[in-house]
């Protein structure tokens, strides 16, 4: 997937978007689907919205447990419940 300057005049294909498009992205497969033409401002709302997105699971992940050991699950399983 490539982002190019778009080199002719076509309208931004991003939803109710009325704006002239300013790039390109080339997808990998071919045929009449394979760019998409997006404005300079739905560019930048869609970049800012994929930041929040996969920033927030960063973030998630960093605030996560560590893992526990290995030697404290087996103390687990192995206990004997007496009665």
């Amino acid at each position: 997937m490539e982002l190019e300057k778009t080199r002719i005049k076509i309208r931004c294909e991003f939803g109710a978007c009325k704006g002239i498009a300013d790039y390109t992205v080339v997808l990998r497969r071919v045929g009449i689907r394979s760019r998409l033409h997006v404005c300079s401002d739905c560019l930048k709302t869609l970049g800012e919205l994929i930041g929040k997105t996969f920033g927030e699971k960063r973030d998630d992940e960093k605030q996560a447990k560590p893992p526990r050991s290995i030697e404290t699950l087996k103390g687990k399983k192995n206990k004997v419940v007496e009665a």
